[in-house]
């Protein structure tokens, strides 16, 4: 009897949420299969059909979010090193809403203190691709100059980010976001003058 898609799916997403309501509250080190199933009202058996182990768990969860990011980085790039205006704020804005919303606000959560720094790294490496493809139209001295803005950039959206949420996310998302794309419109602006 072939599995049905629908379902199958709805396992999968049981047993993460389960994973999650653990891992808001302890340590990773400190889950186990059996509190998981438990939680999602599972057998052990039918956790292992979907992961191999607990860590298991979080990496899916880190790549489903790392997917939704890289979707959104490789657009708002393009807008960014482009034809980028306090107009574009509105929308990229409202893109970022729609990741932290669409991934239930766990990319908060993975990169703050109780996250797994692997996850960080990622959205780094995945940033920085994006970010190298555009910055050739930025009108900077040398490669140098060019690796700076860059990480500056990076460093500068992912910092802003975990320090808002580290702060207890007291400005409202919305707001706090229009800063985000300020900070990027900000440091678009002034990397795109010539250098004498």
């Amino acid at each position: 009897m072939a599995k049905r898609p629908h379902i199958t799916e709805t396992t999968r997403k049981n047993l993460i949420d389960a994973f999650w309501k653990l891992y808001q509250t302890k340590p990773i080190e400190r889950i186990s299969v059996r509190e998981i199933t438990d939680i999602a009202g599972y057998n052990r058996g039918t956790f292992y059909l979907y992961f191999k182990d607990v860590h298991d768990v979080l990496e899916q969860i880190e790549d489903d979010i790392l997917e939704i990011i890289e979707e959104k980085t490789a657009y708002y790039s393009g807008i960014f090193f482009n034809d980028f205006s306090r107009n574009d704020l509105a929308e990229v804005t409202a893109a970022a809403m729609e990741i932290f919303e669409s991934c239930d606000y766990r990319p908060l959560i993975l990169l703050s203190d109780k996250g797994d720094p692997r996850f960080e790294e990622e959205i780094k490496k995945r940033m920085y691709v994006h970010l190298e493809a555009g910055v050739d139209n930025l009108l900077v001295a040398d490669n140098i100059t060019k690796e700076y803005t860059i990480q500056f950039v990076i460093s500068g959206v992912i910092g802003i980010i975990k320090k808002w949420y580290a702060d207890g996310m007291v400005i409202p998302v919305e707001e706090h976001l229009a800063t985000v794309c300020n900070v990027i419109f900000g440091s678009r602006i002034m990397f795109n003058k010539k250098v004498d």
